[in-house]
């Protein structure tokens, strides 16, 4: 059992790198694209920290607004404070105005001194690419 969920693992991240390869040579339709950003939402709910912290940052990157909820969960959720930073930043590069208002929160009420500078900082940065006081 352990053997094929460690087998599927690697498959999905296989299959992700290789979306993504053909993504930066344009070779890529939106269905693929569609796919790619269900197996990582899928790998959200992964129990190896890898896996799901680098989908975490893959799903910042294309700006999927459809992890957003998953993301706040993760922030709000989460025991593992990388898993929290790698959520805030992903929140902070989609930009949703839900992300944004859940990093300005963590900011402050964050249990973890980390989490809490880290969407501060975030938080900051976003303000002043949009110049709002």
């Amino acid at each position: 059992m352990k053997t094929l969920n460690k087998i599927f693992k690697l498959s999905l991240v296989v299959i992700i790198a290789l979306n993504f390869s053909l993504l930066a040579k344009g070779n890529i339709v939106n269905k693929n694209l569609d796919n790619s950003e269900k197996s990582l939402l899928l790998a959200l709910e992964s129990n190896n920290l890898c896996l799901s912290v680098s989908s975490i940052q893959i799903l910042g990157e294309l700006n999927s607004v459809s992890a957003v909820l998953p993301l706040l969960n993760i922030l709000h959720n989460s025991e593992n404070v990388e898993s929290r930073i790698a959520a805030s930043l992903a929140l902070y590069k989609i930009g949703d105005k839900r992300g944004i208002f859940a990093l300005k929160m963590r900011a402050k009420h964050d249990n973890s001194e980390r989490v809490r500078k880290m969407c501060s900082n975030f938080y900051t940065q976003y303000k002043l690419e949009n110049k709002i006081t």
